[in-house]
């Protein structure tokens, strides 16, 4: 579930980054869009695919595009997510 205030908190913010941000797709993406965005971005921003100096931040990207993943890749749990941004898209195949 998605706390009302961080709802609030995420409409106030100047740059939202939000599930399909990470993941680079729009919310009207299908599910098999979103599994081949997730493939592409958790390889370019794995940890071990990055030189040392830049591990710290693949890092940190890499559990956000994992968790974009398991938001967006489960169907009941996307409905949420997207009432609780406030995103309205038609319903996928």
């Amino acid at each position: 579930r998605f706390a009302t205030s961080a709802h609030a908190t995420l409409r106030s913010a100047t740059r939202v980054r939000t599930h399909y941000s990470w993941l680079g797709v729009p919310p009207t993406a299908s599910a098999d869009e979103i599994k081949a965005a997730y493939r592409q971005r958790a390889l370019e921003c794995h940890p071990d695919m990055v030189p040392a100096e830049g591990k710290s931040a693949a890092e940190a990207e890499f559990l956000r595009v994992s968790e974009a993943f398991a938001v967006l890749g489960d169907t009941t749990q996307r409905e949420a997510y997207d009432r609780a941004i406030g995103v309205g898209r038609s319903s996928s195949p």
